[in-house]
């Protein structure tokens, strides 16, 4: 499967893998967070860096 465009949700379930490529179009460091109410309190953060 192909998806073009924004992804705005990807929701895996337990055990669960997906692969997601992309190509960046600018670098720098970029938070991430989930969205679900209580999980970035939780924890569910994270960062991704691109490097040109």
């Amino acid at each position: 499967m192909e998806i073009k465009g924004a992804i705005h949700e990807l929701e895996l379930k337990p055990g669960a893998m997906a692969e997601w490529v992309f190509v960046p179009m600018k670098s720098g460091t970029y938070n991430l967070r989930c969205t679900v109410a209580g999980h970035t309190e939780a924890g569910m953060i994270g960062k991704i860096t691109i490097a040109s």
